[in-house]
This record gives C-alpha cells, sequence and structure tokens, in this order.
C-alpha cells in the first residue's frame, strides 16, 4: 500500500486502471474469505499475497520504464504477464477447497460428544478449536500450543514415539477420551489403556493435499485404565 502511494502520481493512466482492478480482486478476495469464515485461516492467508505483489511489480516496473524514457520491455512484460497467469491459477485452483465447510461435519461430532461424554470428560486431540468450542468439553492439546500442562510434558519427556509412550502422555494429562482425527483400520491396542470406540465420523477438511480437498476419519474413543 505504501509503495503504491509513494509511486501513484507517476503511473501512467494505463497502470493506475489496472492498479484500481486489482485492488477490487484484492478486496474481494478479502470479502470472500471474511465471509467463509476463513479470513485468519493460516491455510489461505498466504494467497492474499499475489495481487499484492502484482500491483507492487507493476509500481516498480513503471518506475523503472519512466528512468529509461521507455516503455515496458519485454522481460518485464513477460514478468507481469506470469505474476497474473500463477495467480488466477492458484486461486482458481483452491477455489473448490474454499466450498467445503469442515465446520459443519465438526459440529456434528461435537454434538455426539456432547451427548455420549460426561461434563466433566477431558478430550485428548488434535484439532482443538471447533471441537472445543462446540462440544463445551475440556480439550487437552496433543501438541501443546494452547496446554501450557502438555508442552511441559512434551519438554521433559519429549514427542511420544510409540504407542505406549503416548498412553503415557495421556495418563499424565488424565485424559477420558482420545479423538484420532486421522483413523487408520486398525484399532490401537495398548499396554495401559483400553481404547474403547464409541464413535467414528467422515470428515472433510478445507485443506489442499495431493491437488484436493482432504478426507479423513475421525474416530472417538473412551479411555479406561487397565
Amino acid at each position: 500500500m505504501a509503495l503504491i502511494l509513494c509511486t501513484w502520481k507517476t503511473q501512467t493512466k494505463q497502470t493506475k486502471v489496472v492498479i484500481v482492478i486489482l485492488t477490487i480482486y484484492l478486496l474481494a478476495l478479502i470479502a470472500y474469505f471474511t465471509w467463509i469464515n476463513q479470513i485468519i485461516s493460516s491455510r489461505y492467508a498466504s494467497y492474499f499475497n499475489l495481487p499484492i505483489v502484482l500491483v507492487a511489480a507493476m509500481c516498480l516496473a513503471q518506475q523503472h520504464t519512466q528512468a529509461r524514457g521507455k516503455g515496458f520491455s519485454r522481460g518485464v512484460q513477460g514478468c507481469l504477464a506470469m505474476q497474473f497467469g500463477l495467480a488466477c491459477v492458484v486461486l482458481i485452483t483452491i477455489f473448490p477447497v474454499t466450498r467445503i465447510s469442515e465446520e459443519r461435519e465438526i459440529k456434528k461430532v461435537a454434538a455426539f460428544i456432547r451427548a455420549e461424554t460426561a461434563s466433566d470428560a477431558r478430550l485428548a486431540l488434535s484439532e482443538i478449536g471447533a471441537v472445543g468450542l462446540y462440544s463445551q468439553r475440556y480439550i487437552i492439546d496433543l501438541f501443546g500450543l494452547t496446554d501450557r500442562a502438555t508442552l511441559a510434558w512434551h519438554q521433559q519427556h519429549g514427542q511420544p514415539q510409540s504407542l505406549a509412550q503416548f498412553e503415557q502422555f495421556l495418563i499424565a494429562r488424565h485424559a477420558t477420551h482420545y479423538i484420532d482425527t486421522a483413523a487408520q483400520e486398525t484399532l490401537p491396542t495398548g499396554r495401559y489403556l483400553d481404547f474403547r470406540q464409541i464413535g467414528e465420523f467422515p470428515v472433510q477438511r478445507n485443506i489442499y493435499v495431493h491437488g484436493r480437498w482432504l478426507r479423513s476419519q475421525w474416530r472417538i474413543y473412551a479411555l479406561t485404565a487397565k
């Protein structure tokens, strides 16, 4: 924005038109991601840079052109065209993924948890945000991003490298339930805990992986000591 303001008076009419179009394009992106509740998501925030970088490139190219006293060179034209093409390709590619509402499916998981667990249940899982909000249960963050006790355990013992070590972590954090958000066909057979499956849900994620959105299977376990 500072670059645009500083160089606005020196831009040609054609360049100003393109900058205005790209600014509208950026505002439309922000409005769209705000509407789908992804404006602060780290998954898509980097895509806002595409039109910004293109505008910055045009401003700098125009400054360079004026210094040379000539029009855009073929190299500058090629770079601008490539940046614009990449911006369009990336945004068109990710558009279908942004249309997936994982919140709707996670709400179903949370509703099941509220119905099938006690109010003092302690859920251990990695996808902490929406589940914690809608289930109204105590959440144990497996990675310690929002959980100081988990972080302290990891600092002392390191990341669990086996199911037995993971069980020790669950026991230390007094987990009553574990939600596996990337469940495989094989059910866990614990040494210290009994993993009793009480529910399973397919959850489509608005995460772009290998050219398509991520399909995951969430499995809910009740934990009891052996």
